[in-house]
Order: structure tokens, then C-alpha cells, then sequence
């Protein structure tokens, strides 16, 4: 949170909304009871919390407050791994597993654009409430992923598989997935740039090499044991499990996991026809 001289600046999150609301533009009252009797964050907990927020900074500083949601961001230095696990995956090129479905709406928001929305609104003193989403293009997670991997110089095969056992809150994988596609349309006029999707993925690829490509903290751990808060399964394509007793090299085999929509061409760097 941000003080400024006249009102006030409250980084809030489209999260607080209803899910299954689309195309909504931050105007009116589609949102979730708000809730404060609870320490528990969890995806259940998460938006009614942020909602208490905004009701909170709206109580104390009525029509001059400037409530800023952003979605998901992306950009390096991001300690949540969200939009770098994608990245990185992309980059390796080959089949990439995906607990989800490909053709699920996506809305991250690039940093420096976000940091330059807030700023704007600040010097511009502009009160009220903006969507800060991306990118300027619908796409979907499919597509993501491929521009990813176009810009990494790779080719990916997306197979999707069970979401069984999946750790919580997988990486831009959501069971609600029209909760992404909320209008950007007040915070555009506001001021804020668009960043293309694949200048993003280029930046964080660049800084994730540069860093030395350490564990992530968020989807499958390639090497098995723990990332983050919850125990992170071994990444099924590159470590497929074995049932004990039989001989890694022998024995009754697994079925290997479809290839997204099966009877099509595999997904390909670029296919956001999924």
C-alpha cells in the first residue's frame, strides 16, 4: 500500500471477485462477501481476504482511494515461480506434462507495466478502481506456453495429464478459468502499456539462465522432494513412476498419458488453437 499525498493507492487483486465473471470491468459490485475470522490462505479464503482489504481502505478513504487489482504477474524476480515454471518448462522443449486444460483463458500482467499503471494513477491523482490484467491479446494457457517456447527457440508437445495428486494452486492452472478474462478497458485508459506476452517470457528466461536456473517453488519438481509449502510431485514425463517391486527396465508398464486432444497433431511452440 501506497500513501500519497491526497488519497490513498491499495495493490488489491482481481481475486476478490465472484468466479465465473467475465468480461468484468471493476465498476460495479460482482464480488465476494468479504471474510475476517480466519488466518487460513488458501484458494477458499484468498479473494474474500482481499475483498476485507478494499473494504477496509474504502471505509477509511472513500472516493479517493485508487484500488489497483492486479492479476497474476510476471516478470523476473518473482519469488512464487508462477509464470517462470512455464518459462523454464517451454525452454527444456520436448512433451511437457499440463494437470490442466490447454484451452483455459490466461491473464498475467508484465511488471514494469503494472509498476507503471500505479505510478501514473498516483501522479495523475485518479481514484477509483482498475483492472490491472494482461496480456493486450486474449490467450490461452496453450498459447502461453507455446510463446514460450517460440521465443526459447524450442518446440513443445503438450500432454495433458491427471490432476490427480497435482500440488494446490499449479501454476497458472485454474478450475475457474473464466475468472480470466477480465477487462483491462479502465486501467488502458489510465495509462497503463501492454508488454507483448513474448517480450515477458524473453526477460524472464534471460534472468532465470542468468541466476543459474535454481529449484522452483511452484509445479513439478524434476528432481522429486519438496518445493514450497506442499509436496511437489516428480514431473510424471521425466520421472514416471514405478510401482514397487518391479524392475525399472522390466515388468508391467504404465500407459503413457495422451497428448492433449487426442486424433490432432501434437501442440507445437505457437499452436494456441488448443
Amino acid at each position: 500500500m501506497t500513501v500519497a499525498e491526497t488519497g490513498w493507492d491499495y495493490a488489491g487483486t482481481v481475486g476478490w471477485m465472484h468466479r465465473y465473471r467475465a468480461e468484468h470491468d471493476g465498476r460495479d459490485t460482482l464480488r465476494r462477501a468479504s471474510v475476517r475470522d480466519t488466518e487460513v490462505l488458501d484458494g477458499d479464503t484468498y479473494g474474500p481476504l482481499k475483498a476485507a482489504c478494499e473494504d477496509d481502505v474504502t471505509a477509511r478513504y472513500g472516493t479517493r482511494a485508487t484500488i489497483v487489482r492486479p492479476g497474476k504477474v510476471a516478470g523476473p524476480y518473482d519469488p512464487t515461480d508462477t509464470f517462470t515454471y512455464w518459462v523454464r518448462q517451454a525452454a527444456r522443449g520436448g512433451r511437457v506434462a499440463l494437470p490442466g486444460d490447454p484451452g483455459q483463458p490466461v491473464q498475467v500482467v508484465d511488471s514494469h507495466d503494472l509498476a507503471r499503471l500505479v505510478v501514473q494513477l498516483l501522479t495523475d491523482d485518479r481514484p477509483g478502481a482498475f483492472h490491472a490484467v494482461g496480456p493486450a491479446e486474449p490467450v490461452t494457457l496453450g498459447g502461453l506456453i507455446g510463446t514460450c517456447a517460440q521465443g526459447a527457440g524450442t518446440k513443445v508437445e503438450l500432454v495433458r495429464i491427471s490432476e490427480e495428486g497435482v500440488p494446490p494452486m499449479f501454476p497458472l492452472i485454474r478450475p475457474d478459468g473464466t475468472s480470466q478474462q477480465r477487462s483491462a478497458a479502465r486501467a488502458r485508459a489510465a495509462g497503463m502499456p501492454a508488454t507483448p506476452l513474448a517480450v515477458t517470457a524473453a526477460e524472464v528466461l534471460a534472468w532465470d539462465r542468468a541466476r543459474g536456473l535454481p529449484p522452483l517453488t511452484s509445479g513439478f519438481n524434476p528432481a522429486g522432494g519438496t518445493g514450497g509449502a506442499h509436496p511437489a510431485r516428480r514431473d510424471p514425463l521425466r520421472h514416471p513412476a514405478r510401482r514397487p517391486g518391479v524392475p525399472r527396465d522390466g515388468g508391467a508398464r504404465r500407459a503413457a498419458p495422451e497428448p492433449c486432444d487426442a486424433g490432432r497433431a501434437p501442440i507445437l511452440a505457437g499452436d494456441t488453437t488448443a
